[in-house]
């Protein structure tokens, strides 16, 4: 099975920023393309994306604040405002005026909050799996919002005890099928995780992101008013087996002018991972306009497509 750091083999492995310093993969040229990765993860999660982008485009792949080896400022509980200020100030120490960005889950709610107060320094947006807004259905049903304090307690357990099982619990959940999650992912994960400042860090990052109604993130949820008001063209990226249910990618899309929808099927959460070739595929013809390009096939596809 392929490793982790095999697939990103070709990236570099830097450090930097400006007021937000902290650790990033970098490959590939042209025009930029920054990936922001979701609530409790890092980098490596994108491990099967990197390569394949950086056949088209510049890619930088970041550690978000208080998470992986990422910028560590104090705390804010809203949470949204230091992932945005993050972003813009690797742009700006990087010299990108502006930037195509695909968030999976968390960072697609930084990814959305950038296109609303930022239009001009986003190109085109990629929201995989993505977290932080608000709609309702056609039965004014509400789609979307925090995760919520049912899933507090389990996910602040994990942190608590972050063993290698504990960490795979947490992780199989991700994916659509258990078998599809390689070791590799999970002691990386379990070295992040047992390092005690980022430990305490992610602590407090998920008692705010998954406190639900009132807690000080819940006002930066993005509502239908601003999301009709995005003008970088969109990709809504969603999964069947995702644990926000497919209408919601569907209802997302159409409350963004413009915006692509696709489904993928017999896949989870981890979009961009489980299923890497056929999320490639669908994101690089969406980023580059060629509807026959074929990607870098990525190691390990098999697994992912099996």
């Amino acid at each position: 099975m392929a490793s982790t750091w095999t697939n990103l083999m070709g990236a570099e492995v830097k450090h930097g920023g400006g007021k937000y310093p902290g650790r990033y993969v970098e490959a590939g040229s042209g025009e930029p393309l920054l990936l922001l990765h979701g609530q409790g993860g890092h980098l490596e999660n994108f491990s099967r994306n990197v390569m394949a982008y950086a056949q088209h485009f510049h890619v930088f792949a970041l550690d978000c604040v208080w998470h992986g080896y990422g910028p560590r400022p104090p705390f804010n509980p809203e949470l949204v405002p230091a992932y945005m200020e993050q972003v813009l100030d690797f742009m700006d120490s990087q010299g990108i005026d502006a930037a195509n960005i695909e968030g999976q889950s968390m960072g697609g709610w930084t990814a959305q909050r950038l296109a609303f107060h930022h239009p001009d320094r986003v190109l085109k947006m990629v929201l995989t799996t993505a977290q932080g807004f608000v709609l309702h259905n056609d039965k004014g049903d509400t789609v979307g919002g925090l995760p919520g304090k049912e899933n507090l307690e389990r996910q602040i357990s994990f942190l608590k005890d972050p063993t290698k099982e504990n960490i795979y619990q947490r992780m199989v959940g991700l994916l659509a099928r258990a078998e599809r999650l390689p070791q590799e992912p999970v002691d990386i994960r379990h070295k992040i995780y047992n390092d005690p400042a980022t430990n305490a860090l992610l602590q407090q990052v998920v008692s705010n992101y998954m406190g639900g109604p009132g807690s000080p993130p819940q006002h930066h949820l993005m509502t239908a008013t601003e999301l009709s008001q995005i003008k970088a063209p969109t990709l809504v990226y969603w999964a069947e087996k995702n644990p926000v249910a497919p209408p919601a990618g569907e209802i997302l899309a159409a409350a963004i002018p413009g915006a692509q929808h696709h489904l993928a099927m017999d896949t989870g959460h981890w979009a961009q991972f489980e299923h890497a070739d056929e999320h490639n595929r669908v994101v690089l013809r969406f980023l580059t306009g060629n509807d026959s390009l074929e990607p870098l096939s990525v190691e390990g596809s098999e697994v992912a497509a099996g």
